[in-house]
């Protein structure tokens, strides 16, 4: 709860989802603002997802999605289960846009491209033909701060990209983007989080539903592995 002049607002409560999966998801490659639709696997996740959102987060009041084809195929989906909901798109909840760089390994972009290693040393580098860390930072908690105040006291859900979400909670619950390691996402997972004066990360990577269909951890490059639950109190 925050106050607004002589009025207390109650605080947003954003479901922060990751898309389902893509093929590059499960060839451990980062696809940054590449627009590739979802996988069979990635359907049934969405699917999934969506099931368990109608059942315990049926009063949100809207959905907002990354217009990338597998955000937005994942929140149709979800709104199929949820009709109600109006669905808005977003395009600053697209993913960090890799430029030339899309498509490659974790491990070419941090060992060969060293691309950690330069955004830490300048936040306005960015690869040939695509955005700086401080540009991507900006508009990722921008989006994610007007959302919240449009629906200020209600829940909404968000459909985006795992470093889109990553990098926003990092900011959000840090004030820095480098701990964004710390808040890995599956895919078809999502984290809740409440967005007062000060974020508060009320759970993160859920992934009950996708106990029978799998899922992919963001930074994993191997084989598809049970996704695990982690629980953050408030």
């Amino acid at each position: 709860m925050r106050k607004r002049g002589a009025i207390f607002i109650m605080d947003s409560q954003l479901v922060l989802v990751r898309h389902g999966e893509t093929a590059a998801n499960a060839a451990g490659l980062w696809q940054g603002a590449e627009d590739k639709g979802l996988t069979a696997r990635g359907v049934r996740q969405a699917q999934a997802l969506a099931q368990r959102l109608a059942s315990e987060y049926s009063t949100a009041t809207a959905i907002y999605s990354s217009p990338l084809n597998r955000a937005l195929q994942t929140a149709k989906i979800i709104q199929a289960a949820l009709p109600h909901l109006p669905l808005h798109l977003r395009p600053d909840l697209v993913e960090y846009d890799l430029g030339d760089w899309a498509g490659l390994s974790f491990a070419t972009l941090k060992d060969e491209r060293r691309l950690w290693e330069r955004m830490a040393a300048d936040p306005d580098f960015a690869p040939p033909g695509g955005e700086s860390p401080r540009h991507f930072a900006r508009r990722i908690v921008a989006a994610l701060r007007e959302i919240a105040n449009v629906h200020a006291g209600d829940m909404v859900i968000v459909v985006s990209h795992g470093g889109v979400i990553a990098t926003a909670l990092a900011l959000l619950i840090h004030g820095d983007g480098s701990h964004w390691t710390e808040y890995d996402l599956a895919n078809g997972a999502f984290s809740v989080l409440a967005m007062g004066e000060q974020p508060r990360l009320l759970s993160h990577n859920e992934t009950a539903h996708l106990a029978e269909v799998g899922s992919i951890m963001w930074t994993e490059q191997d084989n598809a592995q049970p996704a695990k639950e982690k629980d953050t109190c408030p």
